[in-house]
């Protein structure tokens, strides 16, 4: 109620989450807006808007931090770290982990490009066979040499799943990496 008074006192658009008691005795998060609505002078003489129900969306927000929380756990249990290739974009996303494993600090920009040019040179061809065959069977699963910024080298080894669409067409590759 205070932050609808607030709202009428300064004219704005109002937006609000709030909960209420349904008819099944449940709790449910609602998500108001409303549009401040004025005579021909400027004066507010009403708002136009909608409530609506968010719980569900809030229900699956909670899971989702949950499920992520769980994976974060296992990943770092198992020292491993997880990495996800969109091939059509080159957009590559890395788990802190994985930037460890790679030498990468969390301020630079991963693309496969990147990925490629840490790989030993003696590996970037067998690795580029596995991701064709990933390609076309579904499944990545490699092992490799990576050459750390210093000069060092670590073996690491992947496992990857490739997505498809409707059409079977590779959207995004998801995997792990572990040293």
């Amino acid at each position: 109620q205070e932050a609808w008074a607030a709202c009428v006192r300064r004219g704005g658009v109002w937006e609000h989450e709030f909960r209420i008691r349904g008819k099944d005795g449940q709790y449910h998060t609602i998500f108001a807006r409303g549009i401040p609505r004025s005579d021909g002078d400027g004066r507010i003489v009403g708002y136009d808007g909608f409530n609506f129900d968010i719980t569900q969306r809030r229900q699956a927000e909670e899971r989702l931090r949950q499920s992520e929380e769980r994976l974060r756990l296992a990943l770092d249990s198992a020292g491993m770290g997880a990495w996800d290739w969109n091939p059509a974009t080159g957009r590559v996303q890395w788990h802190a982990r994985t930037r460890e494993l790679f030498g990468v600090d969390a301020a630079t920009t991963v693309t496969f490009d990147l990925f490629v040019s840490r790989l030993h040179p003696d590996d970037v061809g067998p690795n580029q066979r596995k991701t064709d065959e990933a390609m076309a069977t579904g499944e990545y699963e490699n092992e490799y040499r990576v050459v750390l910024p210093g000069g060092g080298v670590r073996w690491v080894a992947s496992r990857g799943r490739m997505l498809k669409d409707d059409r079977g067409q590779p959207v995004r590759m998801v995997g792990v990496v572990a040293d």
